[in-house]
């Protein structure tokens, strides 16, 4: 899998969630993110981010933000902790893309190790997810994920 170099990724009008939860309430947290949107008369306008704090494999819990860009500015809902980002952007990173079934996306993470070990350096938390393409149930090898990662040196 191809690592590439200082990479930078920009996103507008986001509402986010952020939170600790276990993999499974991710969806609905999602789902609740895109009904607070549409309440507010916005629709998604990009691809899903994910931003991983993180893992607690032991509990089963991940520190996880969820950003959604939308066509436009929303207020935040504090009652449901969203909140509205107006820019996000992220620069000079390292970026792996997984193409395909995303039971292999931990490859990609894989992938952006070994390079920050080639270059000295290694992986700063957090890790960036962002969904490029969310396969139907027929067609999973039309998942695609970028993952973003900043390095320091080791």
């Amino acid at each position: 899998m191809e690592v590439f170099e200082n990479v930078s990724y920009e996103a507008k009008n986001l509402i986010s969630y952020r939170g600790k939860h276990a993999q499974e309430e991710m969806q609905s947290v999602l789902m609740r993110l895109y009904n607070h949107a549409e309440a507010n008369g916005a629709k998604k306008n990009g691809h899903v981010i994910t931003i991983t704090y993180s893992v607690d494999k032991a509990a089963g819990i991940t520190d996880t933000q969820m950003l959604i860009p939308l066509d436009k500015e929303i207020k935040a809902d504090s009652s449901n902790y969203f909140e509205f980002i107006p820019v996000f952007s992220i620069t000079d990173c390292l970026v792996a893309k997984h193409k395909g079934n995303p039971k292999l996306v931990q490859e990609a993470y894989v992938a952006l190790a070994n390079k920050a070990q080639s270059l000295g350096c290694k992986i700063k938390m957090p890790i960036y997810s962002i969904l490029v393409n969310e396969p139907s149930p027929n067609d999973i090898e039309s998942f695609e994920m970028h993952i973003y990662a900043l390095v320091e040196a080791a």
